[in-house]
């Protein structure tokens, strides 16, 4: 069984910053594959946390 978690933020790339400055693991950063309004992170348990800008519609 496959849990997902997602947060949505008002500023993405200040977000993604922020995060990595805290030396949270990132599993897809926005420069990674094709869709580059989206990271995933890692939370301590390993488990991928999709970060989405606010309003975000795929």
């Amino acid at each position: 069984m496959s849990y997902f978690l997602a947060i949505a933020v008002p500023d993405i790339e200040a977000a993604c910053a922020w995060f990595e400055s805290l030396g949270v693991p990132f599993r897809k950063n926005l420069t990674d594959g094709r869709m580059r309004n989206i990271a995933f992170i890692l939370d301590p348990d390993g488990y991928w946390v999709e970060v989405l800008p606010h309003g975000f519609e795929p």
